[in-house]
């Protein structure tokens, strides 16, 4: 029988698969840097931009006009796409798709294969943020809430806005936070069904971070401390696979790419995500993390090995 993945099938699959993806990805969703989606290749390296936010002086027409700025306000960072993530099933050469497995198995696995590789990206980010982190967060303080204000008097003192930054809380501090609150307080459906709450007691995002690595508790994350730089990636092994696809523009910066594949010499047929990328703590002085402070912020201590 055939296998054969319609495009319409693979279309309608890939749509519903972002969202999954994006709630996997929602603690990263502030500081994650956009860039042009085009296709390469893991190991190459990807030039991102860092603003060191310096402060604004006076002006004066000889030594800080218009033709004067410090070379370091937009510098620049390498991030190596270290990452290249693929999860798949299979469909065995006598399944049929249209009457043995149907239009929502092919749904159902392209979701669970998106959302797998999300899962993957942020434990890969969230890892680095633990590893790279340049200064120390205490979370201490009684109540939950006292706990929030403590941070945020901890970012004051480490020369981070908090209003410009996101704390990230493992699954009990946020369950444990949105326990204490009233729902006016937070407001929206967001704070459980989707996992964060925007300007919530004086930080731009409070998030929730689920699947979270191993030595992961809670984080200060300034907006501009971070980034994650991902590529569309190529087919790979053109001539042993007969490939079609289709990328994710409802994520944004987030480059996945679901893919039907089949091997030219086999009748059977593949259904996967797939997506390459590359994360690096850019500015280590803007991240806060219990026992942080030896932050090298250095791509080559990226972790989660592709």
């Amino acid at each position: 029988m055939s296998t054969t993945i319609t495009s319409l099938a693979l279309s309608i699959a890939a749509r519903e698969s972002a969202i999954a993806a994006r709630a996997a990805l929602v603690p990263l969703g502030r500081f994650a840097h956009s860039f042009a989606v085009r296709e390469d290749d893991k190991g190459n390296v990807v030039k991102v931009p860092v603003f060191d936010r310096t402060p604004a002086l006076e002006f004066n027409s000889s030594s800080n006009n218009y033709s004067t700025a410090s070379s370091a306000d937009v510098a620049g960072k390498n991030i190596t796409l270290s990452h290249h993530r693929w999860n798949s099933a299979r469909l065995l050469p006598d399944d049929d798709m249209e009457t043995d497995v149907g239009r929502d198995w092919v749904q159902q696995t392209t979701v669970s294969k998106v959302e797998a590789c999300a899962i993957a990206m942020a434990k890969d980010a969230l890892t680095a943020i633990v590893q790279d982190a340049g200064g120390s967060l205490t979370w201490s303080g009684g109540t939950s809430k006292a706990k929030v204000a403590n941070a945020r008097k901890q970012a004051i003192a480490a020369g981070i806005n908090p209003m410009a930054a996101t704390l990230l809380l493992d699954s009990d501090k946020y369950t444990d936070l949105i326990a204490e609150l009233d729902a006016s307080v937070y407001g929206t459906t967001s704070a459980i069904a989707d996992g964060y709450v925007d300007r919530l007691l004086g930080f731009g995002r409070v998030a929730e971070v689920q699947n979270a690595p191993d030595g992961f508790s809670c984080a200060v994350v300034a907006d501009d401390a971070f980034g994650i730089a991902s590529r569309l990636p190529r087919v790979q092994n053109a001539d042993l696979f007969d490939v079609s696809d289709i990328s994710l523009p409802e994520l944004g910066p987030w480059s996945f790419r679901v893919r039907a594949t089949g091997t030219n010499n086999v009748d059977a047929r593949f259904l996967g995500a797939e997506i390459i990328y590359g994360c690096a703590v850019l500015q280590p002085s803007k991240i806060l993390v219990p026992g942080g402070g030896a932050g090298s912020g250095s791509p080559a201590s990226q972790s989660g090995a592709a």
